[in-house]
């Protein structure tokens, strides 16, 4: 449902950050807020091909997945109208990071202990098996969000309407989102 008036945003914006930073709810709501369409990258890596993420880095390993990721979101952020909802991994490839650069990019920042406390299906989540190794992942991984994003929000303590609400009024003072 579409709350106020129309919003356009000058150039893609991308969502990038660990796995239950809250990417993907953020981007649903703000597309909701501003009629700004969305896409989940994860969600069209699994459509296209036909496998779970979990499945697909079983069967044909990891850097394929991030090849596959990488050209779907080298293929999304060329619409200049989209926010894009990233896999958490996306930062880990030269031709994600290369795209993200055509967008502004807000790193929603997550601690490990929130993330796990937010996933409700690890099953769904191979990179993270337990919370020893999603710190490890994490921090091998905030160094390139950093230097990847435009803007970070820390996201541990909040309210998903919080974080929408924050994420608008940084895109709005950018003059990234405008009415």
């Amino acid at each position: 449902m579409l709350v106020g008036q129309q919003f356009y945003i000058k150039k893609p914006i991308a969502l990038i950050g660990f796995m239950g930073s809250g990417k993907s709810s953020v981007a649903k709501l703000l597309s909701e807020q501003t009629g700004i369409e969305f896409v989940d990258t994860d969600k069209l890596v699994v459509q296209r091909c036909k496998q779970t993420i979990s499945e697909i880095i079983n069967s044909r390993g990891e850097s394929a997945f991030r090849k596959i990721e990488a050209d779907i979101l080298d293929e999304v952020t060329r619409d200049k109208k989209i926010i894009v909802a990233t896999g958490g991994g996306c930062v880990e490839s030269a031709v994600s990071r290369g795209a993200l650069k055509n967008c502004f990019v807000v790193w929603l920042n997550v601690s490990s202990k929130t993330a796990a406390d937010r996933i409700i299906d690890f099953s769904s989540r191979p990179m993270f098996k337990d919370i020893e190794n999603a710190e490890n992942v994490l921090a091998q991984r905030n160094n390139r969000y950093e230097k990847c994003s435009n803007v970070e929000i820390d996201t541990d303590g909040k309210k998903l309407d919080d974080v929408v609400q924050e994420v608008k009024r940084v895109l709005i003072r950018k003059g990234i989102l405008q009415q």
